[in-house]
């Protein structure tokens, strides 16, 4: 992705004051119990697809080898939930709040484009861009291109569901509405999935992900859930 991007600025969109507030706040409103039980569903979900798609898995492996030289798995450097820290305050011995811009994780995926130098600095919008390899345009019209990201979500790095982790730069250039995305852990899919938005940058579709955090509950986690397995069936190109 390009250094240059400009992001799209907050004046132009249309939540209140009030909403805004509502998701700030999402977090705190949110009970424990909540945060838990979604936790274990992040695992046990994550432990039950490592298991079954274990033989898919190395096949992909095999192929992303035999197709094209290079790693099989990409790392790549992605800011995820913003968790709050506090520091204390040498001279007057209290403790004061540090807001921080999201915490930088590794992300894996299967490698999807041919190894070289500076791959990723312009993000590929269709499968036929020629940087994508045979194998890769399977894997990234069946999402099977972020599968590795079980590992993320086992990790705590990532959920199954929320917004897309975003790159480091990108982020670095939010404004207040931009970074209220980052309140939630980042997801393997989302709203954002279902809607075709992998095909544009992530921060075009911020109210997507805004939208999912106010109204996030298991159910509506297990709703997008199936949708995105029935979608990878049926390798839609989404």
């Amino acid at each position: 992705m390009s250094d240059n991007l400009t992001l799209k600025s907050s004046k132009n969109d249309s939540l209140t004051n009030t909403q805004l507030v509502k998701i700030a706040a999402t977090r705190i409103n949110h009970k424990l119990h909540f945060r838990l039980f979604k936790r274990v569903i992040d695992i046990s979900i994550s432990l039950f697809f490592i298991a079954l798609q274990l033989p898919v898995i190395l096949i992909i492996s095999i192929f992303i080898k035999i197709d094209s030289p290079g790693p099989i798995l990409i790392k790549q450097k992605r800011i995820g939930r913003n968790r709050r820290k506090y520091k204390r305050n040498n001279k007057s011995d209290e403790r004061r709040k540090v807001n921080l811009q999201g915490q930088p994780f590794v992300m894996y995926k299967f490698r999807s484009m041919v190894d070289s130098s500076n791959l990723y600095d312009v993000k590929p919008l269709s499968v036929t861009d020629e940087r994508i390899t045979r194998v890769g345009r399977f894997l990234r019209r069946s999402s099977l291109d972020e599968l590795p990201q079980l590992i993320n979500v086992l990790k705590g790095d990532m959920s199954l569901v929320g917004p897309r982790p975003e790159l480091e730069f990108i982020v670095q250039k939010y404004d207040a509405y931009q970074s209220l995305r980052l309140e939630v852990k980042p997801g393997i899919t989302g709203i954002w999935q279902l809607q075709g938005s992998r095909k544009k940058h992530i921060h075009e579709d911020v109210h997507l992900d805004l939208e999912y955090i106010q109204n996030q509950s298991i159910r509506t986690d297990f709703t997008i859930l199936l949708k995105t397995l029935k979608f990878a069936l049926f390798l839609r190109n989404f």
